[in-house]
Parts: C-alpha cells; sequence; structure tokens
C-alpha cells in the first residue's frame, strides 16, 4: 500500500491533517539542533496529533565536512547519535542522507575517494540508526544541489560499497530524478533496497 507523507514543519500540523496526508516527513537538523525544553513540547504537540511523525530529512548540516582533505566524520557522531534517539523518540523510520552542502565535494578531490569516504561515514551512521530501529536512506540529489550521488544507481553503489550494512538504504526523488534526466529503470535495478520516495512536480 502506497502511503503519502508531507515534507513540513511543526507549524503546519494543520494543514499536514487537513490535507489528508498519512505521516509527516520533518528536518532532522532542526530536531537535533533544539534545546531540550523545546523538544519535549514538540513531542507533546506530536503525541496529542492524529498523524506521526515517520520520516525526516535534513540530516547533516553543511556546517560538517564528509567529503574532500578536511573531511571529519568523528564531530559530528554526538549530533547524529542524539538526533536519532530523538528521532526515534517521535517514531521516525526513515532519515533522508541528502545533506548536499555537507557532502559537496572540493574541486579537484578525487571522486572515487570521495564515495569512500561518504560510504564509510554511511556505514558509522547506519549502526547508530540500527539501535534505534531506524534507517538512513541515501538520496541522489540534482547536480545544482551537489556534484556527488546524483543518480538512485549511485546511491545505490554507496550502499554496496558501504558493505551493505542493516541501517542503510535508499531513497528515490522524482524531482531529482527529472532533473537529471534518470532513466526509471533505475528504481527496478534497486528494487528492494529502494525504502523511501520523494515526490515533486518537476
Amino acid at each position: 500500500m502506497i502511503r503519502f507523507g508531507f515534507c513540513t514543519g511543526p507549524e503546519n500540523l494543520p494543514i499536514a491533517a487537513a490535507a489528508g496526508c498519512d505521516y509527516l516527513e520533518f528536518n532532522f537538523s532542526q530536531i537535533a539542533d533544539m534545546p531540550e525544553e523545546d523538544f519535549q513540547a514538540l513531542q507533546k504537540t506530536v503525541e496529542s496529533f492524529p498523524l506521526r511523525v515517520e520520516a525526516m530529512n535534513g540530516f547533516i548540516p553543511a556546517r560538517y565536512r564528509l567529503t574532500g582533505p578536511e573531511a571529519d566524520h568523528d564531530t559530528p557522531l554526538p549530533f547524529v547519535e542524539e538526533g536519532l534517539k530523538r528521532a526515534a523518540a517521535l517514531g521516525v523510520k526513515h532519515v533522508v542522507f541528502g545533506s548536499g552542502g555537507a557532502r559537496r565535494v572540493p574541486e579537484g578531490f578525487p571522486i572515487e575517494e570521495a564515495n569512500n569516504q561518504i560510504a564509510s561515514f554511511a556505514r558509522l551512521v547506519a549502526a547508530l540508526a540500527a539501535e534505534q530501529g531506524i534507517t538512513v536512506v541515501i538520496e541522489p540529489l540534482r547536480k545544482a544541489e551537489c556534484n556527488i550521488i546524483r543518480s538512485v544507481d549511485e546511491a545505490l553503489g554507496i550502499y554496496r560499497l558501504a558493505g551493505e550494512p542493516e541501517g542503510l538504504a535508499v531513497l528515490a526523488d522524482l524531482f531529482h530524478m527529472a532533473e537529471e534526466r534518470e532513466d526509471f529503470s533505475s528504481i527496478l535495478r534497486a528494487g528492494s533496497v529502494l525504502r523511501h520516495c520523494h515526490i515533486a512536480n518537476p
């Protein structure tokens, strides 16, 4: 059964309910960066609402570097771990790993090495996510937003390069696919590894 969510913020809870959505998709970084008292208040609001928060996007802020000579995978891990705990408390099952600013490859840096860096980081966060019953889904982005992982096939390649760990899967974004003129056969190749989709009018 296809279920439709709404990518939005807490301020639009009534709109999402009125629109007939099945669930909500919040911004991970916004939730992870909240003061604890603000998060507790948000949690109470969500728990009193008919829709659950089942997904989150906006995973890794651009203040963290995941690729290039200055890549640092240790510094963001406490942020990720705390955010995943909060996500689990809200009932989240999928966290979208787009994060174009954080994963953008510096000019002149080898793409193959950057792919290995992202796969290594994905393996780390997948382990943290699996502990919370969450799956991180790798999102391909259009070239206007990022210069690496721009197709479902490339996302699938990162998943395999990471060792196909529990807690990691792939996303297809129909807007990005249209912008990149990606053949929809890549969805078939992803098969059961495809766990989440984004839909927007290109």
